[in-house]
């Protein structure tokens, strides 16, 4: 792997940073909007799909800077239907729109709470399918369980926006039972087996690109927690001065940079046709360790005003709450 900064990578940084700085981009239709407008969708699709072929390092640059700010991830699902559907979607049709980035989509956890069973009409859904966020003019991108396969299910707005409640810990609930949606709407396998077998890959893309959220979530929780310890005094000094505050944010800030390494690797690996499973699994499990810690220490930092839920470090601990067991909770996926 070249750690020397890719030209065109930190030029395209800049552009993403400067844009997702601009003032009213803070809410998920917001975000959605900003990711279309930059045409974030094509950064990773083959030219043959009307893509600029990127690769994942692209994918990793959106994420970390969406996760810098603690704002909705609304590039996840992007990558993930294109990633599953490629060169095949119908550019005209639903989701043909989705891969290209017309239409926003949601990622519902990897855990597959709900079930689909085969039906003359396509597939009956049920039970539920946590989410990290609401779906309000939104696609469902959610794993099914049928049989001993787990299957991605891509639902259209119309038949979410119903369904969809906040969920009493945190995130929300989307509710199956009843529902039934055509053949259509499979549009990728993640395999079998504990872990999934992921035939095509998508997991691992998946995880790499949350890996990267997750790690710019850390960063900017950190720069947080930096930049009020700097301004904050105490007994005639600022707090960063005392050694029980300087150094844990020192090993933050060593940690947050390891994960972000290994993020970036992973996402070499793939665009250079050495995919490795272990090493997304790996980024991903240190990016989580990573965001938990940093948030967990810009709460710290600030003290009983960090709580205060209008203000930012609270917004980056719930926000890493949520994603941080998105794709499986942080034990199991370093077991």
């Amino acid at each position: 792997m070249d750690l020397t900064p890719d030209p065109l990578r930190e030029r395209l940084r800049r552009s993403v940073r400067d844009a997702l700085a601009t003032p009213g981009i803070d809410t998920d239709e917001a975000v959605s909007a900003l990711l279309h407008a930059l045409s974030a969708a094509l950064m990773e699709l083959p030219v043959a799909a009307g893509g600029f072929d990127l690769g994942l390092t692209a994918g990793v640059v959106f994420e970390a800077e969406l996760g810098r700010r603690a704002l909705p991830d609304r590039y996840l699902g992007l990558g993930l239907v294109a990633d599953a559907l490629g060169v095949q979607a119908d550019p005209d049709g639903p989701a043909g729109h989705v891969a290209a980035g017309r239409d926003p989509v949601v990622v519902g956890a990897l855990q597959p709470y709900a079930a689909a069973r085969a039906v003359p009409a396509g597939w009956l859904l049920s039970g539920r399918a946590p989410l990290p966020g609401p779906v309000a003019g939104a696609y469902a991108c959610v794993p099914v369980r049928s049989g001993t396969e787990t299957l991605l299910a891509l639902l259209a707005p119309g038949l979410v926006a119903d369904r969809t409640a906040a969920a009493p810990g945190g995130g929300y609930g989307l509710t199956l039972d009843g529902l039934t949606v055509p053949g259509s709407a499979m549009i990728a396998s993640l395999g079998e087996g504990s872990p999934l077998s992921d035939p095509d890959g998508l997991l691992l893309r998946l995880r790499v690109r949350q890996a990267a959220y997750l790690a710019g979530l850390a960063a900017g929780a950190h720069a947080l927690a930096v930049r009020h310890a700097g301004g904050r005094r105490q007994f005639g000094r600022p707090i960063l001065d005392n050694q029980g505050v300087s150094f844990p944010l020192a090993q933050i800030a060593i940690t947050n940079q390891a994960a972000l390494l290994m993020v970036e690797r992973a996402a070499w690996l793939a665009d250079t046709g050495q995919a490795d499973p272990l090493a997304a699994v790996h980024a991903l499990g240190l990016a989580v360790d990573a965001a938990l810690t940093a948030a967990t220490a810009a709460l710290q930092v600030h003290g009983a005003i960090g709580l205060v839920t209008s203000r930012a470090p609270h917004r980056y601990y719930t926000t890493v709450r949520t994603a941080a067991v998105l794709l499986g909770p942080p034990a199991e996926l370093w077991r």
